[in-house]
């Protein structure tokens, strides 16, 4: 009897605690289930996968790197001007003939403006959400100066680059090493400890302005190789590259269980997962016919309603640090 009263009481609590990491789960299996009936069939198909993968890929490499920010209570409003300012030198160096200093090219400018994040929040003490939407409103001026009058064409042949086999492996392989990063290194615990008590973690030894810098730079490494790639797929830099990126990753990280305020919910494969299910979400509204504006306002609403459900209220204020 004592033994069959622990156990109800345990139940609960088992269920109250692997709860969160289920929900991102259980979200898109729902949504892969809904949308292949609304669209009898068609959302599994060969093409349309081939196509979602295609959509998800930038946004998921954003979503790897981000997490390790997002674990510390940071955001990034910036990814997606970031991406039209590293698109720019991309294909300036692809047309001259240079592919591999175009990727890193692409990461450079990324690197430099995750620095000037990094310091705004650590040195500056700028919330993360002002300090981004600052460098944002830079790099679109930047942006659009070189690409309003002219549209940068990708003057080579880059087919070879545009497979799914390749965006297979290089995911995998930023997967794989992000998620070592953040797993079994003092990066990722040490982010995930700023994110729980950023105190707590200054007091045990842990130089906070440091490894919050270093998650900003692994973040911009990640947007580098994302605005390579879509330039790669696009063949061409307009005045609208890149944009609105960063509501996609922001609402990607929502739906895949990462708080917005940081600490231990923070994991590399919610923002797998959310990135996998924001993009079939998308896919499978258009599917259904949904015409454009309504699916915007749609993701608006589940984004809100998710943020509102998860959003990890700090005493000291609301906006992410």
């Amino acid at each position: 009897m004592k033994q069959q009263e622990k156990t109800r009481k345990t139940a609960p609590t088992l269920l109250k605690k692997h709860l969160p990491m289920l929900l991102p789960y259980a979200g898109l299996g729902l949504v892969i289930v809904v949308f292949a009936i609304l669209s009898d069939g068609v959302l599994l198909s060969q093409r349309n996968l081939t196509m979602v993968f295609n959509q998800l890929f930038p946004t998921l490499l954003c979503c790897i790197g981000a997490t390790f920010y997002w674990a510390h209570g940071s955001i990034d409003l910036s990814i997606g001007s970031v991406i039209g300012v590293a698109g720019i030198v991309i294909g300036t160096l692809v047309n001259g003939g240079h592919i591999v200093w175009g990727l890193l090219g692409g990461i450079v400018v990324a690197l430099v403006f995750a620095l000037v994040n990094g310091l705004l929040v650590t040195v500056f003490h700028i919330p993360s959400f002002l300090s981004t939407l600052c460098v944002m409103f830079i790099a679109n001026g930047i942006h659009a100066y070189f690409t309003l009058k002219q549209v940068i064409y990708i003057s080579l042949d880059l087919t070879a680059l545009d497979q799914v086999g390749l965006k297979l492996i290089v995911a995998a392989v930023l997967i794989i090493v992000c998620y070592v990063l953040f797993e079994f290194s003092t990066i990722g615990k040490n982010n995930v400890a700023i994110g729980g008590n950023i105190r707590a973690a200054h007091f045990s030894g842990i130089k906070v302005t440091r490894e919050r810098i270093i998650a900003f730079l692994i973040g911009g490494v990640c947007v580098g190789i994302a605005a390579f790639f879509m330039v790669v797929r696009m063949k061409s830099v307009t005045s609208t590259f890149g944009s609105g990126m960063q509501f996609n990753v922001m609402t990607s990280m929502v739906l895949g269980g990462t708080v917005i305020g940081g600490g231990k919910n923070a994991k590399i494969a919610n923002g797998v997962i959310g990135a996998i299910t924001y993009t079939l979400l998308t896919n499978g509204l258009q599917l259904a016919g949904m015409p454009t504006e309504y699916v915007y306002l749609l993701k608006g609403i589940v984004f809100i309603g998710v943020v509102a459900l998860t959003f990890k209220r700090k005493p000291d204020g609301l906006l992410p640090v």
